[in-house]
């Protein structure tokens, strides 16, 4: 009898630490997807903080390119009205 009861016991131990190998397995496969997660998460956090500050450069650029339209555009229509003096003069 003792020959069987030791056959099982190491069978329960095997299946034991079969499980315990799996389980493990199973939870550093679970951190690493969870630490993948995460850097990921960062990573997209950053991303949208700078295409953030670079939409608010770009309507800054914009901003300022309309008012040197309106500048140059402004002095356009300057000269040509001293052209026209000039030539209206002579």
């Amino acid at each position: 009898m003792k020959v069987k009861s030791d056959k099982g016991k190491k069978e329960d131990n095997i299946l034991l630490v079969l499980f315990i190998i799996i389980f493990i397995i199973f939870l550093a496969y679970f951190l690493t997807s969870l630490l993948r997660y995460v850097l990921i998460s960062k990573e997209l956090q950053e991303l949208k903080r700078a295409y953030e500050i670079e939409k608010e450069q770009i309507a800054d650029k914009e901003k300022t390119l309309q008012k040197l339209r309106q500048l140059v555009e402004a002095s356009d229509t300057t000269d040509n009205k001293e052209v026209g003096e000039i030539e209206n003069g002579r």
